[in-house]
């Protein structure tokens, strides 16, 4: 039984604006809900490896992280 279909058009993001947002962006599963953020030990290990790696790399980089905000447009 089909419920629906999604459909996503590839995007290709060659400017340089977009390109520098999504380059300085960081992923966190601990960004979402309470109630779907990671359990276990090695996921909490995770929580703490994860920003300290995002801080090197951006440092690295010479940049500053800030969260977006959606308003963001290209």
């Amino acid at each position: 039984m089909i419920v629906g279909r999604l459909t996503v058009k590839h995007q290709i993001i060659d400017y340089e604006k977009q390109s520098d947002f999504n380059e300085n962006l960081r992923y966190s599963p601990w960004n979402g809900l309470a109630v779907h953020r990671p359990v276990g030990a090695i996921n909490r290990i995770r929580g703490v490896v994860y920003p300290v790696v995002a801080n090197y790399r951006l440092q690295k980089r010479g940049i500053v992280h800030k969260e977006p905000t959606g308003e963001k447009t290209f």
